[in-house]
């Protein structure tokens, strides 16, 4: 058991490298497995045109994940090149999905270039290789291909290694 582990470890970085090679699939969240804050259904088809940092949380951790929302808030990234997708796994949490969803759309406001979405079956798992119960990061570029993939909330020096990607991808014209 613990040889398949370290396996698995070892494996890790090199599937993380051939996911950054790629785009996502197409995804869509409508209906009953989610949609955008304001309700409308959403596909991942839109995330072109504009570098994306996409979040895919479990909502238990938001708290831990603030510092680092906070100072990615700050960056304040030009909105016409770049935005945030904050995806809550709605299917991880005890809290009823409309008092959840209320409260994102509130903070929603105060966070700049940030879109709210909601997945209520962890639609978006397995199609992006995404942990769940776990914060996701994944930075995509103007066309879509993966530049960055985490799993996990990213400590200080990670964090600006995130921003300075954001920064180069944003000035970089395809």
């Amino acid at each position: 058991m613990k040889i398949k582990k370290l396996s698995l470890l070892l494996l890790l970085p090199i599937l993380l490298a051939s996911l950054q090679a790629q785009r996502l699939p197409a995804v869509s969240l409508s209906g009953s497995a989610g949609s955008a804050a304001d309700g409308s259904p959403w596909s991942s088809r839109a995330l072109r045109g504009k570098v994306h940092l996409i979040l895919y949380m479990d909502p238990a951790l938001h708290k831990k994940a603030m510092p680092f929302l906070k100072a990615l808030d700050a960056h304040r990234f030009d909105a016409r090149a770049y935005s945030t997708v904050a995806i809550v796994n709605l299917a991880d949490t005890w809290i009823p999905d409309a008092i959840l969803e209320s409260l994102l759309r509130k903070k929603s406001r105060e966070l700049h270039a940030t879109e709210f979405l909601f997945d209520r079956r962890k639609s978006l798992i397995k199609p992006w290789h995404l942990a769940d119960h776990d914060c996701n990061l994944i930075l995509i570029d103007r066309r879509g291909k993966i530049l960055y993939h985490r799993r996990g909330i990213p400590d200080p020096a990670q964090s600006e290694r995130i921003f300075r990607l954001i920064r180069q991808s944003i000035k970089k014209r395809d």
